[in-house]
């Protein structure tokens, strides 16, 4: 695995940090997690504009 190093503000390294600890996670797993998630989304949208038809999908009427 390769390291990634960030600097953030230390509130938000705090806010992190719980949140990491309310799921029993370090804040390194915490991270990795979210930055797994973020990038598989991110695949997703990329298939889904390539597959879409022109103008995307159409929106139904409420």
């Amino acid at each position: 695995m390769a390291d990634l190093t960030i600097e953030v503000p230390e509130e938000l390294r705090q806010r992190l940090a719980q949140l990491a600890n309310e799921r029993g996670q370090s804040i390194e797993a915490y991270l990795l997690d979210l930055i797994t998630v973020e990038a598989s989304r991110t695949d997703s949208l990329v298939a889904l504009k390539r597959f879409s038809p022109p103008g995307g999908f159409p929106m139904p009427h409420a």
